[in-house]
């Protein structure tokens, strides 16, 4: 099975731009959170999140924190 990782990168590198706009715009008065909430399809609550994370770390702060860690394990106390 081939995983073709080039598609994620390209998804990655063509939503950060726009999360870059739509942060500047909220920060500047010249857009609403609202109005990036409809543009970038996130909820109210992540779009506070990017716009203090963005404040606070600039572009770095617009690629997610959890990017490259490994994923958590869950165990649900079943037994194979």
């Amino acid at each position: 099975m081939k995983i073709d990782y080039m598609k994620w990168t390209i998804k990655m590198t063509q939503e950060k731009p726009k999360r870059k706009t739509c942060s500047d715009k909220a920060i500047d008065g010249r857009s609403t959170q609202k109005a990036a909430v409809e543009t970038l399809g996130i909820s109210e609550r992540q779009v506070r999140r990017l716009v203090r994370r963005y404040r606070q770390d600039d572009q770095a702060g617009l690629v997610s924190h959890q990017r490259g860690k490994p994923t958590p394990v869950i165990n649900w106390g079943i037994s194979i």
